[in-house]
């Protein structure tokens, strides 16, 4: 048997600090409940914190162990040899196996007997911070439905934390849909996709394929020196597609939902209304940053003023985006906030049009850079030069 399960095991030093931790968690427990008589904290709480953190570490290192995506010299092996993704893999599944339901009781088991009943925690950490990695995965390698459906399901757990034994149920229920996007995620590999929205799995092709060696070593060589640096590529950034754009919007507010609505009992009206403004704030801030990044407008403030020139619509377009996001989210919230809808409805909603808007309207990136009315300016007031 423990031929089977020693590639499930965590490296040695993981299992020594853990031992060392419950050691010590079990002699500050047995020093509680001998001289802290009468305390109404919980002496377990200790064990219990530390099982929790052991089963998030185990949940993490589950995937990075085992997935390809996580381990370059072992993808390319993979590479380099017959294997399918109809062969198992050779170090072990991605997916949840019986050796880990064998750590998951061994968890439960360093934590019975604790006053707080809380020992099922360890798995449902481990499970959660399993499914949190694979999802990170799934994303990377172009797999991006089921890690949405990963998301939504962790969230629809955290929902109902209340409830243990549905949130538990909830957390099974995602595991089994993750389960065929592992597969179809490694009957994707090498993953040189192009239908991957965000640039991850292209990442990967760079660092992997042949071609994508022979670009790397071509943009190496290639420094052509400040600016033309920033225009030698026309590849300057990922487009959100509408659909991607759309999902990536709905699970925020739903995360946002489950957030406000564990928290509701202490939240006052007005709290929503701040919050939808400053996530407004932060996320015109961070659009206009990525796109004003070494692109200025082509004439300063002082200029527009002695020009008359205040409004310059070949640059200044990349402000309508944020601003029309941040006036739709702030005016929606109020307008249900007036209408009576509760916070932990009218806060996700506006969070969903903020993004939703900042992420689909236009222009995109690459457009903007190769066709918007600015001048490139260097970073931080530096500029890169090179010696001919």
């Amino acid at each position: 048997m423990w031929r089977h399960l020693r590639p499930f095991v965590p490296r040695w030093w993981i299992v020594a600090l853990f031992l060392l931790a419950t050691a010590v968690s079990l002699a500050v427990e047995f020093l509680l409940l001998r001289y802290a008589v009468g305390t109404e904290s919980d002496p377990s709480i200790a064990r219990c914190g530390v099982l929790g953190v052991a089963g998030v570490v185990y949940g993490i290192t589950r995937v990075f162990r085992f997935h390809p995506v996580f381990r370059p010299e072992y993808r390319r092996w993979l590479l380099a040899t017959p294997w399918t993704a109809r062969d198992p893999l050779p170090l072990g599944p991605v997916h949840l196996v019986w050796q880990d339901v064998v750590i998951f009781v061994l968890l439960v088991a360093f934590g019975y007997g604790s006053p707080s009943g809380t020992a099922w925690l360890a798995p449902a950490f481990a499970v959660a911070a399993y499914l949190a990695t694979l999802c990170a995965a799934l994303a990377m390698t172009g797999t991006h439905h089921y890690a949405y459906a990963i998301v939504f399901g962790l969230g629809l757990a955290l929902r109902l934390v209340e409830w243990p034994e549905w949130s538990g149920l909830a957390l099974a229920a995602t595991t089994a849909i993750a389960w065929p996007g592992v597969r179809r995620s490694l009957r994707a590999l090498p993953w040189y996709s192009d239908r991957d929205p965000y640039g991850w799995a292209k990442g990967i092709s760079l660092v992997e394929s042949a071609a994508g060696q022979d670009r790397l070593e071509g943009m190496r060589r290639r420094r052509v020196g400040w600016p033309f640096s920033l225009v030698e590529n026309t590849d300057v950034g990922p487009k959100v597609p509408l659909k991607h754009g759309l999902l990536l919007s709905v699970l925020v507010g739903w995360l946002v939902y489950v957030v406000v609505a564990l928290g509701a009992d202490e939240l006052r009206p007005r709290d929503g209304l701040w919050w939808v403004f400053f996530f407004a704030c932060a996320a015109a801030l961070i659009r206009v940053g990525l796109y004003a990044i070494n692109h200025a407008p082509p004439i300063s403030l002082a200029g527009r003023l002695a020009t008359g020139r205040l409004i310059i619509p070949g640059y200044d377009r990349v402000f309508v985006a944020p601003l029309a996001a941040a006036v739709a989210g702030v005016a929606l919230d109020w307008i249900l906030a007036r209408q009576g809808i509760v916070l932990e409805y009218s806060v996700p909603l506006a969070f969903t049009v903020i993004l939703l808007i900042n992420l689909i309207t236009g222009p995109t990136l690459g457009k903007w850079r190769l066709t918007g009315n600015h001048r490139i300016a260097p970073l931080m007031g530096g500029a890169e030069y090179i010696e001919v």
